[in-house]
């Protein structure tokens, strides 16, 4: 049974949680705003000194125990890793490497949150078995878009720097490629409509040298209709012309559906693995719940919070279109530079907010979840989730509360670690900062206590004492 956190104050008549109004934003304007930001996002080269200090912390998920060396990989690739900061290899590449390099090569499912190594695992055991004097495809890597797949073709180029007779090319719209084209370069990195045509029409990539298929983001990719077609056809013709050929699924979070998909359809011996859910959400995220009684008492609260808290850029999520523009009008009217972005708006409109947060002319966005799926924000110091994330289906549901053991029932674990993943991001120690204004809110981040085995600390944001402390243990 439930149990609420005991400062919990006692609220005025609960909130209700209804089905957002707003419409979904499209999958091509996603890849447009995910272009706008995708300049402000550089994996592999910030934070370097911020990632050797997590990796020497064994709480962190980019600790481990290994060294580049003891995974057995070629000498330019572990000069590659040190040139690039890092020291060691993270908890995800220390368990997913050894295993795709082991003979016979197995089908891998790997779960693993952004910004712990995963897109590295993956590069690093495919250019270790690349053999260079074959002239020919010989990894395909798919990702859910454009601004993704040109930014794994740079790292796997940084990563590949001390192996230049390696070839790679990005497989996206805009690539020129004509039905008579024989490509011999070894590895593509693609979206899967163009990697579809190039492969499965065109033939301009061959598959007779395929060793390695790398489906990243998978999770997302089989939850798009269109995308999952063309994704459909890429690896039931690889299953068909090169059944020998490896597949490894990556992603930051897997349903049980898409699991028991993936398995059944394309890999039914598949070795499955995931960081644990404690170390997927990031320890070194500060998490806090600030309990509010009123509607203008958690605003307030949300104005000290920047009025004590240095603040180079933050997210706020809101549940609904009105609470973002609300919340905005009273920030603006308080001299703060606000971005708001929720399905109702203009494709411009969306734009110019997103390139204007991207670039630091806007140091706050406010949105909602519906606005925010799929882009991939650059990393904030705070996030503010001023309603808790709620599967609203859930919500519609009348059985919702059946067998869930007194709890809500509609709490949304998933987005929950999406959102606080925006904060801290690449080892960096971030702060989540979670508001509760009724019953029902406060325990919906009860559940998210309990189901992530963490206690929220308790933040009183009238005690600016307690803000500034805060504060100093941020790094900027």
């Amino acid at each position: 049974m439930f149990a609420f956190n005991a400062s919990a104050p006692s609220f005025t008549p609960a909130v209700t949680f209804q089905e957002p109004t707003e419409a979904a934003i499209p999958q091509t304007e996603v890849s447009l705003l995910n272009k706008l930001l995708s300049k402000e996002i550089n994996a592999m080269n910030e934070g370097h000194v911020e990632i050797r200090s997590q990796q020497s912390d064994p709480t962190s998920p980019l600790h481990s125990t290994e060294t580049f060396e003891s995974l057995r990989l070629k000498p330019e690739l572990i000069a590659a890793c040190y040139s690039n900061g890092f020291s060691q290899p993270s908890k995800i590449q220390s368990a997913c490497i050894p295993l795709i390099l082991r003979t016979p090569h197995p089908d891998v499912i790997a779960q693993a949150q952004n910004g712990t190594g995963k897109t590295a695992t993956f590069l690093l055991a495919l250019l270790h078995r690349i053999d260079p004097m074959i002239q020919a495809p010989q990894g395909l890597i798919i990702a859910p878009t454009i601004e993704l797949a040109q930014q794994i073709e740079a790292v796997a180029k940084q990563l590949a720097r001390n192996m230049p007779e390696i070839k790679i090319r990005c497989a996206v719209r805009g690539e020129i490629a004509t039905p008579d084209t024989i490509f011999t370069d070894h590895i593509f990195v693609g979206t899967p409509g163009t990697v579809e045509k190039w492969l499965v029409r065109f033939r301009t990539i061959r598959p007779e040298h395929l060793i390695c298929t790398v489906i990243d983001e998978a999770d997302d990719m089989f939850q798009m209709q269109n995308v999952k077609d063309n994704l459909m056809r890429i690896l039931g013709f690889v299953k068909q012309t090169k059944p020998d050929c490896q597949m490894l699924f990556f992603s930051a979070t897997f349903t049980d559906e898409n699991i028991n998909f993936i398995s059944i359809t394309f890999v039914p011996q598949a070795q499955y693995i995931t960081l644990r859910r404690s170390e997927l959400a990031l320890h070194h995220i500060k998490q806090c719940i600030v309990y509010c009684r009123s509607r203008e008492e958690k605003y307030q609260a949300v104005r000290n919070i920047y009025a004590a808290i240095s603040n180079t850029a933050s997210i706020i999520f809101a549940y609904t279109k009105a609470s973002v523009d609300w919340l905005a009008a009273r920030l603006r009217a308080d001299g703060r530079s606000v971005a708001t972005l929720h399905g109702n708006m203009t494709l411009q409109e969306r734009a110019e907010a997103v390139l204007k947060f991207a670039q630091g002319d806007f140091k706050v966005l406010i949105c909602t979840n519906v606005a925010s799926r799929g882009l991939d924000i650059p990393r904030v110091t705070i996030v503010i989730n001023y309603d808790p994330p709620v599967n609203y289906q859930a919500v519609l549901d009348p059985n919702a509360m059946l067998s869930t053991d007194g709890k809500l029932g509609y709490a949304d674990y998933d987005t929950y670690l999406h959102r606080i993943g925006r904060t801290g991001r690449f080892g960096r120690p971030g702060l989540a900062v979670n508001m509760a204004d009724s019953t029902i809110s406060a325990q919906l981040f009860g559940e998210i206590e309990q189901h992530f085995n963490m206690q929220m600390q308790v933040l009183d944001t009238a005690n600016y004492d307690a803000l500034f402390e805060l504060d100093n243990g941020m790094p900027y």
